[in-house]
């Protein structure tokens, strides 16, 4: 629909055109009564699409398109490209063995991000407590839409590819004032949206519920932080409190229809406060900045004293030493990725290394009330 609705603005420009490209899992290929041929190549990169264009050389306008759709699957592999794909995929598949979420970083119920579009998930609930506490909210929401990996975690351990197959999309985290009773409100709303995608759909779901009781995947459907009560959240006395609230900054602006958020966003461009186009932190770095905090929380808790780690005796902790204190802890040598998490999780200053200073700060944030535990020398 939308690729129709663009088609129809292109007309009012050129007399033939092309749209290309597009988030389908299908192929397609049509033309619509504007003469404009919109074609989709489908997902994975199974499908190439060759395009010859003919051009009138006097009036330089389009007048025809010719195109065909290649399957990529039955040709041979490039050697060279195969070599430079076989170079990176050995740090992918480095990758794919290094967990980022274990034990020491949850501890809850089985985690599970199945059904994110239907109801509130495990994974929703930690993935939006990690945003809280990173941006220091007091709430934060994550619509199920942006939530991909559909699995479940039996032993609550989660590798970085996962992570990212958990978070593909670069969802842009803003922080936001709302009242309590708009965070209500915008949450059970994602919830019962019919009209999420428009009205054509929002029929085609109604006259399924009229068939029979039926489960409506929605995009929009808002995960919240797992120390969040819906029930207890707001009353009568408090319901006009001003909280502090992340979300991705595209609700706002009318993906997924949530009405409260769109509402949202207007009321804040009215006041001028509506966040800049830079202004916002991605999602997925959020979460694995928190669970790189939450290791070295345990690792100096309850495995090695900040003078431990400084083997020099520098006042520093540098690359070098942080990565034989998790080659120590893991019991294997880590990745380089996964010692620069590390060191930028909590290097204030970005200077490289951890001083006393900025590992005594994110102790202090994540565990005040356990703070004291922490083995000193």
């Amino acid at each position: 629909e939308s690729d129709v609705l663009l088609a129809q603005t292109m007309s009012s420009y050129v007399e033939r055109g092309v749209i290309f490209g597009g988030h389908e899992h299908h192929i397609i290929d049509e033309t619509t009564m504007d003469n404009i041929r919109i074609l989709k190549m489908g997902c994975d990169a199974e499908m190439a699409s060759l395009v010859d264009f003919t051009f009138c050389l006097s009036s330089r306008k389009l007048v025809n398109v010719e195109a065909s759709f290649v399957d990529l699957t039955v040709m041979e592999d490039s050697v060279v490209v195969k070599k430079i794909v076989e170079k990176h995929m050995a740090g992918i598949r480095k990758m794919e063995e290094e967990v980022i979420v274990d034990e020491s970083v949850y501890k809850g119920d089985i985690l599970s991000s199945e059904g994110t579009r239907y109801k509130q998930t495990s994974v929703g609930a930690f993935f939006c407590q990690a945003i809280k506490e990173e941006l220091e909210t007091d709430v934060a929401l994550l619509n199920g839409g942006s939530i991909k990996g559909g699995m479940t975690y039996s032993q609550n351990k989660m590798s970085y590819s996962q992570l990212k197959a958990e978070l593909p999309f670069p969802t842009k985290m803003v922080v936001v004032p709302m009242t309590r009773a708009d965070v209500v409100k915008a949450v059970e709303y994602s919830r019962k949206n019919r009209n999420e995608r428009g009205e054509k759909k929002k029929k085609e779901e109604e006259e399924e519920e009229e068939e029979g009781p039926v489960k409506m995947a929605r995009r929009g459907y808002l995960q919240i932080n797992s120390d969040f009560d819906l029930v207890n959240f707001v009353n009568d006395a408090n319901s006009k409190d001003i909280v502090q609230v992340a979300l991705p900054r595209n609700l706002m602006g009318g993906f997924c229809n949530i009405t409260p958020l769109i509402n949202l966003g207007t009321q804040l461009q009215t006041f001028n406060i509506y966040p800049s186009e830079d202004d916002f932190v991605p999602a997925l770095d959020l979460v694995t900045r928190y669970c790189c905090k939450s290791r070295w929380v345990n690792i100096i808790q309850h495995h090695f004293s900040f003078d431990d780690v400084d083997l020099n005796g520098d006042g520093v902790l540098d690359r070098s030493e942080i990565k034989i204190m998790m080659e120590r802890f893991l019991g294997y040598e880590p990745g380089e990725f996964v010692v620069d998490d590390m060191i930028n999780s909590i290097d204030l200053d970005g200077d490289g290394v951890i001083d006393m200073s900025e590992f005594s700060h994110v102790l202090a944030k994540l565990e005040r009330d356990d703070f004291s535990q922490i083995p000193k020398k």
